[in-house]
């Protein structure tokens, strides 16, 4: 099989160029280059080994931990298999896209390298193969089939992420096609990546790589880099709790770029800078968007809806994480149907092609709708939350929200935004069972 084709289309692939140049995964810094970063941000990331646990539940004692570069500890320990555990806008994807882009460039020059491949595990659906065909079509290379892969598999590097549960289960599925394929998976190098353990398990790989956050020097040398003389000026307003936020470098990018945009004092928590960062969005950083009024209005009811009814999932403990774009226009349309919107319909279809074009949703495989990244379909979904609690019940509260782990982000958020709603808000939790 000829490789190159799919090769070349992965170094020309406009979603892994901006991973060689810096740390900036959303669509949010503008077509214009001098609002890019001046610094290859990546490069500095750094993971640190897991040791692993005892029976008892305790890290074996004789085990040291390792620090690397993030992509020179992914190259050490794939061939053994390795999950990447990392918190929301760590790096995890970024870096798996970086691996991506220079292992394809290396097998365009070495015919004996091995071929990368990355699967959007949030995007699986039927099996693994299926998403194998799927990804390799996309890039010209449409003669995988199930022989290919059990007899090719050996040469395939495949770079695997996952981001937190969906309701199509993907962990627990790859972890069975890990053991089905049997010694294909054992000569076949594999990355996956996830936010913690605890939320889909560990696919029973003991070669575990934990992101770090930044530290003090990185984080002076980024936000100094990325806005120059005021860089100091923001690092001033970096203290406690904003500070521990802004080591989470996506999180840091996004403080920069809304101090560069208002040179006005930073929001004191992470759901105040997220309402501030996507009004700016609306209004400046999109403002000229060529879209109506009407659908500009609409925008943050349409996503906070859209974000709460993924979050919502089909079951109490599964979430969305990407769905059919006639899912996001079914959804849309009842919305504004509630809100006696005239032809809700044909407005949900024309401001859910608004939002896929101009704002911070995203089309994805096989005409699929996500957020560009999950803590903004998180933050949506706090907004909407925040409308509806006091309609909550203490019971309802805590059976269809404070007892599931996939509304615990957006309730920290929720909390922030929530203002003098907060102390209440805060009792009503402590009578959670978790």
């Amino acid at each position: 099989m000829d490789w190159t084709p799919y090769l070349e289309s992965i170094r020309c692939d406009s979603r892994y160029a901006l991973s060689r140049e810096c740390f900036a995964p959303l669509d949010v810094l503008d077509h214009r280059p001098e609002t890019r970063p001046g610094t290859p941000f990546l490069l500095d990331l750094r993971v640190r080994t897991v040791p692993e646990a005892t029976p008892e539940g305790k890290e074996r004692p004789e085990q040291k931990v390792e620090r690397w570069d993030v992509l020179e500890g992914l190259r050490r320990h794939a061939a053994e298999h390795v999950l990447l555990v990392g918190r929301p806008g760590s790096g995890k994807s970024t870096a798996l896209q970086r691996l991506l882009l220079e292992e394809a460039e290396r097998a365009l020059s070495d015919a004996d390298a091995r071929i990368p491949v990355l699967l959007e595990l949030r995007h699986y659906q039927e099996s693994i193969l299926d998403s194998l065909r799927q990804v390799l079509g996309e890039h010209g290379s449409f003669l995988w089939t199930r022989n290919a892969c059990r007899n090719g598999c050996g040469k395939a590097a495949c770079c695997c992420w996952w981001m937190a549960s969906t309701s199509y289960r993907p962990m627990s599925r790859a972890g069975g096609w890990r053991r089905s394929v049997g010694s294909i998976a054992t000569t076949t190098p594999m990355i996956f990546a996830t936010r913690e353990l605890a939320v889909g398990g560990d696919l029973e790989i003991g070669k575990r790589l934990e992101m770090e956050p930044l530290t003090e020097p990185q984080m002076q040398r980024f936000v100094r880099a990325y806005l120059d003389t005021d860089g100091d000026k923001l690092l001033r307003q970096l203290q406690g709790r904003l500070r521990e936020l802004a080591k989470v470098p996506l999180l840091l990018w996004m403080l920069c770029s809304l101090f560069r945009e208002t040179q006005e004092r930073l929001p004191e928590n992470l759901g105040l800078a997220l309402r501030q960062f996507t009004a700016l969005y609306d209004h400046q950083i999109k403002g000229d968007a060529p879209v109506s009024d009407e659908s500009r209005r609409w925008w943050p009811r349409l996503l906070q809806r859209l974000a709460f009814k993924m979050l919502q999932g089909p079951e109490p403990t599964e979430l969305h994480v990407a769905i059919a774009r006639s899912q996001a226009e079914d959804w849309l349309t009842d919305y504004l149907r509630e809100e006696q919107c005239d032809q809700p319909r044909s407005r949900a279809m024309a401001w859910l092609n608004d939002l896929v074009n101009h704002h911070l949703l995203q089309r994805s495989a096989e005409d699929r709708i996500e957020f560009r990244h999950q803590f903004i379909q998180e933050y949506y979904a706090a907004e909407y939350l925040l409308r509806c609690l006091p309609k909550l019940d203490d019971v309802t509260l805590q059976r269809s929200y404070l007892n599931y782990l996939k509304w615990t982000e957006p309730f920290i958020l929720l909390l922030g935004l929530a203002g003098r709603s907060q102390a209440s808000l805060t009792n009503r939790q402590a009578g959670g069972s978790g």
